[in-house]
């Protein structure tokens, strides 16, 4: 009996979180573009519990209306950025003036003729003076 009243409890207090968590939402992309609800989302998340795997599971991808929209937020040549082995990037110090930790980007990587080989989106997760350190998102 103990044992089902706290798993009462449990579900009870994830359902108000879900529903704060709906209204947050609501209010806050009335307010602000959708990166940035994305962002305080995913700060509150944090508290409670919550990823950045679920909100996308839950259909919430700031991203989802800029897949066609060609105009990259950065563009890369050959020699201006590594790749790691999951795909994640290290920027040089033109993009450690400009960019701030928690920002998404859409980077365009241009072959050696110029031309766009690849665009994706990155969020900043780390920078020092002279790199950036950007998380493959999509």
């Amino acid at each position: 009996m103990k044992a089902e009243k706290g798993i009462i409890m449990k579900n009870l207090e994830l359902q108000k979180k879900a529903e704060l968590l709906e209204a947050l939402v609501n209010d806050l992309c009335e307010e602000t573009s959708a990166e940035e609800t994305y962002e305080r989302l995913l700060t509150l998340g944090t508290d409670i519990g919550i990823t950045d795997e679920d909100l996308k599971d839950w259909g919430f991808d700031p991203f989802e209306d800029e897949e066609d929209d060609d105009v990259p937020d950065w563009r890369v040549s050959e020699g201006e950025y590594e790749i790691t082995d999951d795909g994640d990037i290290i920027l040089g110090k033109e993009a450690a003036f400009n960019f701030k930790i928690g920002d998404y980007k859409r980077i365009e990587f241009l072959d050696d003729f110029g031309d766009t080989e690849r665009i994706g989106t990155y969020r900043v997760i780390d920078k020092s003076n002279d790199k950036v350190f950007c998380e493959f998102i999509s």
